[in-house]
């Protein structure tokens, strides 16, 4: 599921390895688009950057794991638009 163009996402269920992909953003100006993602599920939710990009510079199409309970902002730091980071 790719995250749609907004600043918030709340995931209420999470299947165990299921996750949510964020988007390209069509332009970024850096730092750039802000998503701040949710996990309100039982399970940890996989967060995968844009195809072929990176999240806290982990390796291509590498997820994060977002522990269940637990919230992220994730922010795209790259004019590339391929690059995020956590906080």
């Amino acid at each position: 599921w790719v995250v749609p163009q907004q600043q918030f996402v709340r995931v209420d269920t999470v299947g165990v390895g299921t996750g949510i992909r964020l988007y390209s953003p069509a332009v970024a100006a850096v730092p750039g688009p802000e998503i701040f993602v949710v996990n309100k599920g039982a399970n940890a939710l996989n967060v995968y950057p844009p195809t072929g990009g990176t999240i806290d510079g982990a390796g291509a199409d590498v997820a994060f794991s977002l522990a269940a309970g637990l919230k992220k902002r994730f922010v795209c730091v790259s004019d590339s638009r391929l690059a995020w980071e956590s906080y």
